[in-house]
């Protein structure tokens, strides 16, 4: 059985974001953790990142009601970094 694994350009190119703000988001836990498969390689399991997106425990944990697929999607629109 084989995991789909995102690396770090394919998750961020997915949610039209940049690579600090990935960073940031991981670091202050908004974000699912890496795996770690060596020094300089890092990917995330897209089990993790698609359970992340649905997510309704993540509007719980922000204090509002909008998953992080809408709070990605609701920058977006308004043409702002995501963090």
């Amino acid at each position: 059985m084989s995991i789909e694994m995102l690396t770090v350009k394919e998750l961020c190119e997915r949610l039209q974001i940049t690579r600090s703000t990935l960073t940031r988001w991981v670091g202050s836990g908004l974000a699912p953790r890496p795996v770690v498969l060596g020094a300089r390689t890092v990917r995330f399991r897209a089990i993790d990142v698609d359970r992340w997106l649905g997510d309704e425990t993540f509007a719980a944990e922000h204090g509002d009601r909008e998953t992080a697929a809408a709070a990605i999607e609701r920058a977006a629109d308004n043409d702002i970094d995501a963090s």
